[in-house]
């Protein structure tokens, strides 16, 4: 058999290690998804609480019809925009630090080291220093994409005939490689980012780590090629396989939801088990 065929099919050998962290990061996103969304219906019904029931129309007409009575509205209005303003920045400022701390831990417990104060902080300025890549990368990507999706639709249009006979599968036949397109940039992308966690935690040293990253890609490009479209596989037949489970959910939004939530992590947390089995055995 294959060597990278035989790793591919390892891979799906859950081990201890593949729950635990995957527990972790479904608890982790769930309790921030929860967080936020909570905070979200806290936004909502206070500011139904203020309006108390009045249009922005009726707002506007009370401000230039008597804007001495709409003073405790505007008041009111600016202390909530000042409250919400400022929860907004700690909830965003606590994720970040505790994805931070999250991530710590998952790598450093996958590479059987610990977390400690003295290097979780640098976790932090790991993931600010990858701010700037993540935006030229997102650019690229955003071009690619353009790109891409211009020429697919280009070559769709070659035979107006054909296309004007079958114009549904040929817009479905675009927008799934639209979508393979996209799916392929966020693998590479998750590919990369573990590569940089796996050397950050040797080295502790951001813009070290993030070129040792690239120089593992480059390096071994043969086998992630290969992994890579054998990830994009996984997903295609992992959605096929759940098709008929989403349809039945679709009655039913939270478990919809729920199922997407849990599916996702699965997958990432095998994308990620399966990045370090091939680290640790060589890029076979």
């Amino acid at each position: 058999m294959n060597t990278h065929i035989r790793h591919y099919l390892d891979s799906f050998k859950f081990r201890k290690e593949f729950w635990i962290t995957f527990l972790v990061d479904l608890i982790f996103f769930g309790g921030i998804a929860i967080v936020f969304s909570r905070f979200g219906q806290y936004l909502q019904s206070t500011s139904a609480t203020l309006m108390a029931g009045r249009t922005p129309e009726e707002i506007q007409q009370l401000l230039a019809t008597a804007p001495e009575q709409a003073l405790p509205f505007l008041e009111q209005l600016k202390s909530f925009l000042l409250l919400s303003f400022g929860l907004i920045i700690v909830l965003v400022v606590l994720a970040f630090l505790l994805f931070s701390l999250e991530q710590a831990w998952i790598w450093n417990y996958l590479r059987k080291k610990k977390v400690t104060a003295k290097t979780y902080w640098r976790w932090d300025l790991l993931h600010l220093g990858l701010l700037i890549p993540l935006l030229i990368y997102g650019l690229g990507a955003g071009i690619l994409k353009l790109l891409t999706s211009a020429l697919f639709r280009v070559l769709a249009n070659i035979s107006p005939t054909l296309y004007f006979n079958h114009a549904a599968v040929i817009d479905s036949i675009v927008l799934i490689l639209n979508n393979a397109v996209s799916f392929l940039l966020i693998i590479f992308f998750l590919l990369v980012l573990y590569l940089v966690y796996y050397e950050f935690t040797d080295k502790y040293k951001v813009f070290a780590s993030i070129q040792d990253a690239f120089g593992l890609v480059k390096a071994h490009w043969s086998s992630w090629w290969r992994m890579i479209l054998l990830m994009v596989l996984t997903a295609v037949v992992l959605t096929a396989i759940l098709i008929p489970l989403r349809n039945w959910l679709f009655i039913y939004p939270l478990w919809g939801s729920l199922l997407n939530l849990v599916i996702s992590f699965l997958f990432l947390g095998w994308m990620r088990m399966y990045v370090l089995s091939t680290l640790h055995h060589g890029h076979q």
